[in-house]
């Protein structure tokens, strides 16, 4: 198992499914490609893409899980020594390192394609989400 299989779930299915012109190639449910049985790749219709709600995903647990992780690393490191590990930015660090982690394994998925600019952005993104475990961390909540 791969670091990334453990954040990474696809939202979208792959079905294979027969449709009326050949058999789909290992695409993505409604992507239009297909195979002739003489082995020929045409187009044409297929069937509806098969999707499930991004809520209801076990990726759908991994910032919470994270979040949990944190506040528990901080706290327990707060308790073996509360004069070294009671600052704030010991619980900044600490969310960056996880939100670090998460987002590589997120990033450097095999399964995905991302060109240069979805990757930056992810990046971004990620960084966003270690300030907000940083939140977590330190209860802060909007009021």
């Amino acid at each position: 198992m791969r670091v990334s299989d453990l954040f990474n779930h696809l939202v979208r299915e792959h079905v294979v499914a027969p449709t009326p012109r050949g058999v789909q190639v290992g695409a993505i449910a409604g992507s239009g490609a297909t195979k002739e049985p003489q082995g020929t790749v045409t187009s044409g219709p297929t069937s509806p893409e098969t999707t499930v709600p991004i809520f209801v995903t076990p990726k759908s647990l991994t910032f919470p899980g994270v979040g949990l992780l944190t506040g528990f690393t901080w706290s327990t490191l707060k308790y073996a020594s509360p004069e070294y590990f009671s600052s704030p930015f010991v619980a900044l660090v600490i969310a960056l390192v996880f939100g670090t982690f998460v987002t590589y394994a997120s990033v450097n998925d095999p399964r995905t394609h991302q060109t240069h600019h979805d990757k930056v952005v992810s990046w971004g993104i990620g960084l966003i989400n270690s300030l907000c475990l940083w939140g977590i961390c330190l209860r802060i909540t909007p009021r």
